[in-house]
């Protein structure tokens, strides 16, 4: 292989490189009957709302497949939707693969991102404390413990942010 040849084969592989990690991949299904509309929007954050970036359109087996596109070094937020029933959110680095395993009532599973995971855990955790209805004192200290452990164990990752972000109640 003469030097020019090498330099094309260098250059073609770093170009490659460089636009693989431009992407992460969700690939999910349905556990029960998919949503009537056979479409889920995935939706990014903006501001104080959500704003919808596109459409992924369900096969007829209940099963999904989205490319989305993140900057290597800059995660990201994203939310699947039916209607307005979030079924799932995701925080996904460049070249993360995740798969997603949902139901129409807003159940979730997810695998393949430790900070999909977390973040999932973390969701769950809030939902719980909101429907235990009033919290006791303790109840609410063992929360706001745990939750600042979490940030403090995990500071360098994106999960945290909804942490922070997060609300008992309404006032």
């Amino acid at each position: 292989m003469n030097m020019r040849n090498f330099r094309f084969l260098c250059l073609l592989c770093a170009a490659v490189a460089a636009v693989s990690c431009e992407r992460a991949v969700i690939k999910g299904a349905f556990t029960d009957a998919a949503p009537a509309s056979h479409v889920i929007t995935v939706r990014i954050p903006q501001g104080q709302d959500l704003k919808t970036i596109d459409s992924i359109a369900i096969d007829k087996s209940g099963k999904f497949s989205y490319r989305a596109k993140v900057k290597k070094g800059q995660p990201e937020f994203f939310y699947l939707y039916s209607g307005d029933r979030k079924l799932s959110s995701l925080v996904l680095s460049c070249g993360d693969r995740v798969k997603v395993e949902c139901d129409t009532l807003g159940a979730w599973q997810v695998e393949g991102s430790q900070d999909c995971a977390m973040l999932r855990e973390n969701e769950l955790d809030l939902a719980a404390q909101m429907a235990s209805g009033e919290l006791t004192y303790r109840q609410f200290m063992d929360y706001y413990r745990k939750m600042v452990r979490f940030v403090l164990a995990n500071s360098h990752s994106m999960t945290v942010v909804p942490v922070l972000y997060s609300k008992l109640w309404d006032t």
